[in-house]
C-alpha cells in the first residue's frame, strides 16, 4: 500500500522540524602531504526528526550491525546517502544507513570523528 503524499504532507508539517545541514567533505593534502577534509562548506539543509534515545532498540528493530548516535526521521525524497557528513546542532555525523520506508525515511548515523 502506498502512503499518500497529502498524509506524508501533514507529518512533514507536524514532525519535521529540525535543520539538518548536508555537509560538503571535500578532501585536500596539505604542504606536508597529509588528506586534510574540509567540511565546513554546506551543500544542502533539510527538515527532520531527531532521535537520541532508544537507539539500540532501534538498532535491533531495523537489523543494523553498526552502532548509531543519532536517528533522523525526514521525507522519502531527502537526498542523503551513505557516507555523506552531516551536522546538527555542531556535531558532525557520518551516515551510516539510509532506509526508506512508506511514509518516511530514516537516517542513521555515527559521530565523525575529526583527524
Amino acid at each position: 500500500m502506498l502512503f499518500p503524499d497529502s498524509a506524508k504532507a501533514k507529518i512533514r508539517d507536524a514532525f519535521y522540524d529540525k535543520t539538518i545541514e548536508i555537509l560538503d567533505a571535500t578532501e585536500n593534502v596539505d604542504a606536508e602531504g597529509g588528506i586534510v577534509k574540509n567540511m565546513t562548506t554546506v551543500k544542502g539543509t533539510f527538515k527532520g526528526n531527531i532521535r537520541f534515545n532508544a537507539l539500540g532498540e532501534l538498532q535491533t528493530e531495523l537489523g543494523l550491525t553498526q552502532n548509531i548516535d543519532i536517528a533522523i526521521s525526514c521525507p522519502t525524497d531527502t537526498e542523503v546517502e551513505v557516507g555523506d557528513l552531516l551536522r546538527y546542532s555542531s556535531i558532525t555525523y557520518l551516515v551510516t544507513d539510509s532506509l526508506p520506508r512508506d511514509s518516511h525515511k530514516y537516517i542513521m548515523g555515527a559521530k565523525w570523528r575529526a583527524d
